[in-house]
């Protein structure tokens, strides 16, 4: 029995150094970090107007709810009175210019109309004359198919010539292709007449080099513009209000609040109070805790061997325990931490993968931020002899 204990025991020993050995020296069986931290993405608080801070009410890294008070602007009354100026000056010129254009398309409108109407005058005259030539030459060639069986009596009988025949018939047919060409003219006339009385010819030149332009068209430019005129009007009532509102505002001496945009952490504090600032200036930093992640580095060999979704043990050097996550975003070009992480990072190579990956909700509390952390990805859904492998590996590899 003895025997039986001391061979248990060495065997064990055994198990144990060999495990070790292959914990510390052998090439990890699942794809593990080189380096890893806790992050979390960060909001600017921005100043919404320029003034002078007068309330300072929260520190650095002092956790916040979204919508908290985090600091208080007051505005200038004489920077007030020259921004309501200002804008009154731009509202008046602005004002001033449409009024102008008003006037412009007003007095090309009335141009249009009087030029139109000139050209009708124009037309009914030459369409009526026109008219009156037709009915003359009608008549001239009534009278002379009335006398051309008298003149073919007097050149059978000898009394005139057939050079005088002759040039009698030849005056008749002058006379058909006069009216012909005077009845096109009238059917012209009447045509550009209707055209006028019945439709706006945009565009259709009237003689005196004017380009005539669609009246209704300039009639509903010209409402809009006056419309618009009215409504700058009323901005400017609105502006004049706004002021003495913004006076009144300053003289109860109460400030603009400036609000958290998201729960977290105010991960840094750009201002102290009487410090003067400029619309848009960044205040805080926000570090967001409800989204808290984990950022890690693995060598790129393993880069067929993870994929989106995959489970990750996440080991927390400091508390000594165990988080757990799936990887979320898988980056072969990333060099360090992008722009809006809480905590700048590294990588230990540039032919490191860098993943990022989501906490199961509920595992970290916000004092917990920065921390370093040792990652062990598996797949998906791993078997209990994995969890075991895991469970060892990380212990056993903790201080890298």
């Amino acid at each position: 029995m003895p025997r039986l204990i001391r061979f248990s025991r060495i065997a064990t020993a055994v198990t144990l150094i060999i495990i070790s050995i292959w914990a510390l020296y052998l090439p990890p069986l699942f794809p593990s970090s080189t380096r890893a931290l806790l992050n979390a993405t960060t909001y600017e608080v921005n100043a919404p107007i320029a003034g002078v801070v007068s309330d300072d009410n929260v520190a650095e890294k002092q956790l916040v709810k979204a919508g908290t008070t985090v600091a208080k602007i007051r505005r200038n009354q004489e920077q007030i009175r020259q921004e309501i100026d200002q804008d009154k000056v731009f509202l008046q010129k602005t004002k001033t210019n449409y009024e102008a254009v008003v006037a412009a398309l007003t007095k090309q409108l009335n141009k249009f109309d009087g030029a139109k109407q000139d050209k009708l005058v124009f037309l009914t005259a030459d369409y009526r004359e026109a008219q009156k030539e037709v009915a003359l030459l009608e008549a001239e060639i009534s009278l002379r198919s009335e006398d051309k069986d008298q003149i073919a009596e007097l050149y059978q009988e000898g009394i005139i010539t057939q050079a005088q025949f002759q040039k009698t018939k030849l005056a008749a047919i002058s006379t058909e292709r006069e009216l012909l060409a005077a009845r096109r003219k009238v059917l012209s006339l009447k045509t550009e007449l209707a055209s006028l009385n019945d439709q706006n010819s945009t565009g259709a030149d009237i003689g005196s080099g004017f380009q005539l332009t669609d009246s209704a068209l300039m009639a509903q430019e010209i409402r809009s513009l006056e419309m618009q005129s009215v409504t700058l009007q009323a901005e400017m009532v609105a502006t004049e209000q706004k002021m003495q509102n913004a006076l009144q505002f300053v003289e109860d001496g109460q400030a603009y609040p400036v609000f958290s945009p998201a729960t977290g952490l105010i991960w840094k504090k750009r201002i102290l109070a009487g410090q003067t600032v400029e619309q848009g200036d960044v205040l805080f930093e926000v570090a967001n805790v409800e989204s808290m992640f984990v950022e890690a580095y693995i060598s790129r060999q393993f880069l067929d061997s993870i994929e989106i979704g995959d489970k990750a043990s996440v080991y927390l050097n400091n508390d000594k325990r165990f988080l757990t996550g799936r990887v979320r975003e898988i980056q072969s070009q990333e060099q360090g931490s992008v722009a809006g992480f809480a905590v700048p990072s590294i990588s230990p190579s540039p032919l490191s993968l860098k993943l990022i990956i989501g906490l199961d909700r509920d595992q970290v509390d916000v004092g917990q931020l920065g921390h370093l952390a040792k990652v062990i990805i598996t797949s998906a859904n791993p078997s209990f002899a994995e969890k075991i492998m895991v469970w060892l590996s990380v212990n056993l590899r903790a201080n890298y």
